[in-house]
């Protein structure tokens, strides 16, 4: 995965276009993405963002996915998507899975499917 940007110039990027406020000041590096490199930023207010740079491909593929089921509420709300898919600004939702993850890509198998399943259920009862 080639990224061409650091955090820092996506943050300078993001207060230029007003996504995020000038005295978000504070980011952490989070774990746990399978090829995907992923920072938390804390804005004053107390709201945090989840600031997400991959292949191109896959955060198009991404977008059309959060897009496509953004009035589920189980999936971040998407705030900004840099025009050449170099990363993507989602909201954060904070938790856990309590879950042991044994085989990572048949899990994200599973759950790619999981909301063309919920909404099938509930537009077709």
């Amino acid at each position: 995965m080639e990224i061409k940007m650091n955090i820092k110039e996506i943050i300078k990027e993001l207060i230029h276009n007003n996504i995020i406020q000038s005295r978000t000041t504070e980011y952490e590096k989070l774990n746990g993405g399978t090829v995907s490199e992923l920072y938390l930023l804390h804005n004053c207010d107390g709201t945090k963002f989840v600031v997400k740079l991959n292949e191109k491909q896959i955060l198009k593929s991404e977008v059309y996915f959060l897009d496509f089921y953004k009035n589920l509420n189980l999936l971040p709300n998407l705030l900004f998507v840099e025009q050449s898919y170099n990363y993507i600004v989602y909201s954060f939702i904070s938790g856990t899975t309590n879950f042991t993850v044994k085989n990572k890509q048949e899990m994200l198998k599973i759950l790619r499917l999981y909301p063309y399943n919920l909404l099938s259920h509930l537009t077709h009862p």
